[in-house]
């Protein structure tokens, strides 16, 4: 795959925030978790995670956002404190911008925590920025992931 140069990437990232601007909407996925994969993070980008919900509908989380009491509700890092490093809750509303992928809020209800079934390994995983939405299986998330970041790629 050919590298993009900063500027170009630059350039990208403002056109994409531009349109979600102009749209002025706000996604928000809420659901039952039914499973989780976690990913082998790389440099410092901060923790990876892949949720699953009904339906085969997937959805990337990655960052250090996801430490940030402002994005995520602070129930829930207290939550993460006190549970295994790759778990998740059951319950889940996160509220992100459609087109960017930027991550608005994250709350939920945690009953029962979904530890993760899957580790991608770094050598499997394409970075689909902030957040992202995918179809999916457990099984074939490695080929899943694949397909979501060339597909996310097309109109570059």
């Amino acid at each position: 795959m050919q590298r993009l140069s900063n500027r170009r990437m630059l350039a990208y990232s403002a056109e994409h925030f531009l349109e979600d601007y102009n749209r002025g909407e706000v996604e928000v996925v809420t659901g039952t978790v039914q499973h989780l994969a976690a990913g082998d993070e790389w440099n410092n980008e901060g923790p990876i995670y892949m949720l699953g919900f009904e339906g085969g509908n997937w959805l990337w989380l990655c960052g250090q956002w996801l430490f940030d009491s402002s994005i995520v509700e602070k129930h829930l890092l207290d939550w993460f404190d006190q549970h295994p490093e790759d778990a998740w809750p059951d319950m889940v509303q996160v509220e992100r911008l459609p087109v960017t992928g930027m991550v608005i809020s994250v709350s939920g209800t945690p009953r029962t925590p979904i530890v993760a079934s899957k580790l991608v390994a770094h050598k499997d995983l394409y970075y689909l920025r902030e957040s992202h939405r995918f179809a999916g299986a457990l099984a074939s998330l490695e080929e899943d992931l694949k397909q979501a970041f060339y597909a996310g790629r097309q109109d570059l």
